[in-house]
């Protein structure tokens, strides 16, 4: 809709979606196709005998529909008149009625129906009350972008769409009593912030509390409001817990306001979750802004279970639980008595309470002991390590987080253990006969303070978080971690320092990222209007596709580098938004990167969050001195990936016609900017590493000159990042740390200390110490790119079964000489197989062998491939990056295990 508008001669294909069909509805033929409304009124109908249309979230959406219908300049008819639109609203029984010529209603839950059997007339169908609330809502949003009311209100074609992914939801942690309790005690914040997330097709809001520090025993601990949530929210007497000088009152504003938070979450049909990260009672910190008393470890399980008791008493809105069940939420590993009276409190309520459990840590005893008490148990791995990478799930995790052989620290026994697989990847849990869902949490690590916002890369989370049967998604929103570890400021969450660019609230700025990541989880397929018409309000109409364009492409940029090269998968070291240096020579001080980063702890010793498909720096220009077997994708690849990307975005800003922009767009194109900045920094740094790595390798001493080019073509990349980013406050605070807060400018010392450093060596080389360059290993080094080979053909077969061969046939290009299948349980704690691929007049064939194929897990595979050109990967990733470099088969028979 919007600026496209609807072409009113296509009724005349819907014409023989006669209105007879569906009992209610009067029959018109059109017979002509540019004909106008009768009167300037709309009746809107629910049927009385449908349970459906006669809830509460309905009679909020119908509430949207009234005023957006009024707001188009339409008028809202008292009774239905011969001559009004009509607006009917309906569930399945209604949509049966339609026949079996008229357009179907998806079967999956939350799936809508919208159709026009005429011009004046306007059918909206849900299979449940979700599903109807989003078919009201997506004419609500029409009807705000349509040239008419009646052009809005008419749908040219049939609309049928269903949720790829059952769980699509939006974690809010309160990180600062600072820079949170403003809105989570503001009516006015939840009611405009369940909206969006409503208007966005997301379906669950998550409040989470107990996130402020990664451990609850440091001595720097200082804002601990709501670290243990309990005491904030609820006053048991009976077992002589307080918190000190905290006043009552407070305490029941904090119940107030969590009440009304689920209460207006269920009004617009969410389900309301509330995360209580944390149990630990004593921080053993001098510097706490609040402390807890009365908590002793005899009474610590009784106590948290009798308030998580009475907090689901108070608030019967809560649908379900979160919890951290790994020692850094102050329950030691192991400890399952303590959860199983968790467990049970929560059973002993006698309503539906799920309990959505993190997985890192999470062992069988633990599992057990809550389906034990008859919850509904979602486990819930990391996406990407605590970062937001490429949308596929890692091929494997880094050797640094496979099991110890010496399992020596008991207090991480399991999630710095024998799990220890588990700390940053969906682990062992995607098996065939799993007894509980999985949902992936998506950390607030790669991108958090700027826009995001690409369609595509949004699609492939929507076609991938059901990887193996998973039941979906949980993104920590925006600005999360804002103001953590007592860093709140009081400047306003989304920073800005300019007056013209701050916003009501600070979820404002990020409404288009809303719009993109919820509607293509809900619907990967969705024509691309949907996105559009958000920012056809706020764009001048000429630059609506080029606003998109630069959001897309500058998107993709940090995604792509977090998977291709991570120094560290933890959130709180490597921040690549608002990066601190590393260098290039020098060895990382244990933080933020030499504790989680391979030996030589450099820049170019940091390999990729997934190795089993991207090389690291060193790591490559070794390979290239070797066979080249296994190919994989090299940094090379990825600096001319995010060259690309990063030029096709900062084109897409310059052409947008500056005297035209809204603040919206204004914001839009600032973080567009800077993320294209900041993708052409890293392209050029990885291009001055990958030189610098043959100097080290080859005494190339051009190498060495072409490393210190690439760099200062880096640095200006940066400082233009820096120079447009002013618009920000020069502190933006997620930790108390140097690499957790602060602003671009400020980075840039450690840029230019790296570059001198590398002059200073560069200056130290010798002429008599130079050695020869090795078979032009630069030019190799900087020409050399993973071929990408079209025209293979290849149908996943439907399934395998335990304990037999599988055989896997593929239809090769000539070009291909040699092939090898790479194969794997879906499981992060084994390790990839490989077997030959015979090939044969362009077919192939491989086996994998039955002994393999237990039947627990489906099966991933891919192969590598060698042309004249070099090495190769199929699938591989398509240009666009959103789709699995991997094929996935799962059993179909259940065989021995």
């Amino acid at each position: 809709m919007g600026q496209n508008g609807v072409a009113l001669q296509s009724l005349v294909e819907l014409s023989t979606l006669r209105a007879q069909r569906v009992p209610g509805l009067h029959s018109v033929t059109v017979s002509n196709p540019s004909i106008v409304p009768d009167s300037n009124s709309v009746w809107i109908e629910r049927h009385k005998d449908d349970p459906i249309v006669q809830g509460e979230s309905v009679d909020w959406a119908l509430e949207r529909l009234t005023t957006a219908v009024r707001t188009a300049g339409a008028v809202v008819a008292e009774c239905r008149l011969p001559e009004s639109h009509v607006i009917q609203l309906g569930g399945p029984s209604y949509a049966a009625s339609a026949g079996k010529e008229g357009p179907r209603l998806p079967e999956s839950s939350e799936s809508l129906l919208l159709y026009s059997p005429s011009p004046n007339e306007t059918v909206a169908i849900g299979r449940d009350s979700r599903g109807l609330v989003h078919a009201i809502l997506e004419l609500v949003d029409r009807l705000a972008t349509g040239n008419t009311w009646h052009e809005a209100l008419v749908i040219n074609h049939p609309v049928a769409q269903s949720p790829a992914l059952e769980i699509r939801s939006i974690a809010r942690p309160f990180s600062s009593d600072v820079e949170d309790l403003p809105w989570f005690r503001s009516k006015e914040f939840w009611d405009a912030y369940l909206d969006v997330l409503a208007e966005s097709r997301f379906n669950r809001v998550c409040f989470l509390t107990g996130l402020q520090y990664n451990y609850p025993y440091h001595r720097q601990n200082s804002d601990v409001y709501f670290y243990l949530a309990y005491p904030y929210l609820v006053d048991l007497p009976e077992f002589g817990v307080s918190i000190r000088n905290f006043p009552d009152a407070e305490r029941q504003q904090n119940l107030e306001s969590l009440r009304y938070a689920a209460k207006a979450a269920h009004r617009r049909g969410l389900h309301f979750q509330l995360g209580l990260w944390t149990q630990a009672y004593d921080f053993k910190t001098p510097h706490a802004n609040w402390f807890v008393e009365g908590i002793t470890q005899e009474n610590h399980a009784a106590y948290c279970r009798a308030a998580v008791v009475r907090l689901l008493v108070e608030v019967p809105e809560i649908d379900g639980l979160t919890f951290r069940v790994h020692i850094e939420g102050g329950v030691e590993e192991g400890n399952v008595d303590f959860w199983r009276e968790m467990f049970e409190g929560i059973a002993s309520v006698g309503r539906p309470v799920s309990v959505d459990l993190h997985a890192k840590g999470i062992d069988a005893e633990i599992l057990d002991a809550a389906q034990a008490a008859g919850l509904e148990v979602t486990l819930s791995p990391k996406y990407t390590g605590e970062h937001m990478g490429l949308p596929y799930h890692q091929a494997a995790v880094r050797e640094l987080e496979r099991p110890p052989e010496n399992e020596s620290k008991a207090l991480f026994r399991f999630s710095e253990g024998s799990r220890k697989f588990l700390r940053y990847s969906y682990g062992d849990l995607l098996k065939h006969d799993r007894s509980y869902k999985v949902m992936f949490r998506i950390w607030p690590g790669t991108q958090r303070h700027l826009v995001w916002g690409d369609p595509v890369l949004a699609a492939g989370y929507g076609r991938q978080g059901s990887i193996a049967g998973a039941n979906g998604i949980e993104w920590c929103e925006p600005l999360s971690f804002k103001g953590r570890m007592g860093t709140g400021l009081g400047l306003g969450r989304s920073g800005y320092s300019a007056e013209a660019l701050r916003t009501a609230f600070d979820f404002d700025k990020f409404r288009y990222t809303y719009r993109v990541w919820g509607r293509r989880l809900y619907d990967p397929d969705e024509a691309p209007e949907a996105t559009r018409r958000h920012l056809s309000r706020s764009c001048a109409p000429s630059d609506v596709v080029r606003v998109e364009g630069a959001l897309a492409h500058a998107s993709r940029i940090l995604l792509l580098l977090t998977t291709a090269h991570s120094p560290s998968p933890c959130n709180n070291t490597f921040w690549p938004e608002l990066y601190l240096n590393m260098s290039i020579v020098r060895k990382a001080p244990p933080l933020p990167y030499g504790y989680d980063t391979a030996d030589p702890k450099t820049f170019n010793g940091a390999g990729a969050l997934d190795p089993q498909l991207f090389m690291g720096i060193d790591e490559f220009v070794k390979w290239l001195e070797g066979p080249k077997t296994s190919p994989r994708y090299t940094p090379s690849d990825v600096a001319e990936w995010l060259q690309r990307e990063a030029d096709a975005a900062l084109s897409s800003v310059r052409s947008a016609e500056r005297p035209d922009w809204s603040a919206e767009q204004t914001r839009l194109l600032i973080d567009a900017e800077i993320l294209g900045h900041l993708g052409r920094f890293f392209a050029a740094k990885i291009r001055a590493g990958i030189a610098w790595s043959v100097l080290e390798r080859a005494g190339d001493r051009e190498a060495g000159e072409k490393a210190v080019a690439h760099y200062r073509t880096a640095r200006d990349a940066w400082k233009a990042a820096s120079d447009t980013a002013r618009v920000y406050h020069f502190d933006l605070t997620y930790g108390m740390e140097q690499w957790l807060r602060g602003h671009w400018q400020d980075r840039l010392f450690a840029i230019d200390d790296d570059i001198e450093e590398l002059q200073r060596r560069l200056r130290s080389i010798l002429p008599s110490e130079q050695r020869s360059a090795t078979g032009g290993l630069l030019t190799l080094a900087q020409d050399y790119r993973t071929a990408r080979i079209d025209g293979w053909e290849h149908s996943v077969p439907a399934g395998y079964t335990a304990g037999d061969d599988l055989r896997l046939d593929f239809r090769l290009p000539g070009a291909v000489r040699a092939a090898t299948l790479r194969y794997r349980a879906l499981n992060q704690a084994e390790r990839w197989q490989e077997a030959s691929v015979d090939l044969k007049d362009g077919g192939a064939q491989s086996i994998v062998p039955g002994r393999y194929l237990t039947g627990i897990y489906p099966l991933q595979y891919y192969l590598e491939l060698q042309t004249a050109r070099g090495g190769s990967l199929a699938p591989g990733l398509d240009a666009d990056l959103a789709n699995s470099p991997y094929w996935i088969v799962s059993r179909v028979s259940r065989g021995p295990e």
